[in-house]
């Protein structure tokens, strides 16, 4: 972490001038780029209160990277991580005002454009520098924190604890059909959902035609039915399941006790909450404000990305996967989409006025 220090009586071409300094917290070191750019901006004779506010945006950005995993540098940043700290640090953790990112951002573009001609750069940095602050962007962010990466979603899966391997397997799939599906919590125990001789009946019929994916339809939240699609990835452990350790239950809902009896309606809540409880370190951290609608967001974001590799309309797929009466509401997942996979023409398109004629051709009912 970095604190700024005033430093005057700076001699330079027979003037005195006053610059900040910036200075590592832990071991009192200089942190040299950013505090050498100060310098060079205090030779334009800036007001100290000026040179304060560019070293506080400085110190914002030098302290995410100084203690973002993986030992990141600055001169590394991607225009994927660029946006997402414009995006999500300064405007939702920090709620910075449109103002204050503007300044926040020409301080940044400063920095990258005086390193590049100091040599600090070898090649220019070319940022989308994007910042939008209507319904894309604020979307996004909501949806950011609601995203479970695959490396922590398979830390829940590890976590399930039972000395029952019906009970792990059953619960690995209630966490399995959150992420790969979109299903909501309640909607997975709902006895009237994932009829077990129905579903018998789909692998059957799979098995004869060769497939390893199908259609199901659930009723959701009031009442509506929707189409999800059991994926290649969560096929053969469905099919395990069903004709092994579920097969000795011949009856009721797929996910049941061992009776055929309906399960709790937050039993899936439940599964959720412990298992993040029983992660490694890392992801328990990651995971500390999250519950088990968040994998239906993060199928939702996923969704967005599958769209994109197969050249299908996610304006069209996400609605309907998602069961969404309102198809504005789509436009929160393909904004975070395109932030965290570097889309910059979609980015670009939210920013620059998009929204409106999302809102009217998605309006509110």
């Amino acid at each position: 972490m970095l604190r700024k220090i005033t430093v005057t009586n700076i001699n330079y071409g027979g003037r005195k001038l006053f610059s900040v300094a910036l200075i590592r917290c832990d071991t009192g070191a200089i942190c040299w780029e950013p505090t050498l750019f100060l310098a060079y901006r205090a030779k334009s004779s800036l007001s100290l209160a000026t040179l304060e506010a560019y070293s506080q945006d400085l110190i914002l950005f030098f302290n995410v990277v100084l203690t973002s995993s993986g030992e990141l540098d600055w001169r590394d940043i991607s225009d994927e991580q660029m946006t997402a700290y414009i995006q999500i640090y300064l405007c939702d953790k920090k709620r910075l005002s449109e103002k204050s990112i503007t300044r926040h951002v020409e301080t940044l573009k400063g920095f990258f454009n005086w390193a590049y001609k100091v040599r600090l750069l070898k090649i220019p940095k070319v940022f989308t520098w994007g910042y939008d602050d209507g319904t894309p962007q604020n979307a996004a962010v909501d949806i950011g924190s609601k995203y479970v990466s695959r490396e922590d979603f398979d830390e829940l899966l590890a976590a399930i604890n039972s000395s029952d391997s019906y009970i792990i397997e059953r619960d690995e799939l209630i966490l399995s059909f959150g992420y790969f599906t979109g299903t909501r919590a309640a909607e997975v125990v709902d006895p009237r959902n994932f009829n077990i001789r129905q579903l018998q009946d789909k692998f059957n019929e799979a098995s004869r035609k060769s497939c390893i994916t199908f259609d199901l339809q659930v009723v959701g939240k009031g009442n509506k039915i929707r189409t999800i699609v059991i994926t290649p990835e969560l096929f053969e452990r469905l099919k395990k399941f069903i004709f092994g350790r579920r097969a000795r239950v011949n009856n009721g809902s797929l996910f049941c006790d061992f009776r055929g009896n309906a399960l709790n309606r937050q039993h899936a809540s439940k599964v959720f909450k412990n298992c993040k409880s029983l992660c490694g370190v890392g992801a328990a951290y990651r995971l500390r404000d999250k519950t088990y609608h968040c994998l239906r967001h993060t199928f939702a974001t996923n969704l967005v990305t599958y769209c994109y590799e197969n050249n299908r309309d996610p304006w069209l797929i996400v609605p309907e996967r998602m069961g969404h009466a309102n198809k504005a509401t789509t436009i929160q997942y393909v904004a975070w989409e395109a932030y965290i996979n570097n889309r910059i023409d979609i980015v670009k398109n939210l920013s620059l006025g998009d929204a409106r004629k999302f809102k009217r051709d998605y309006k509110t009912d």
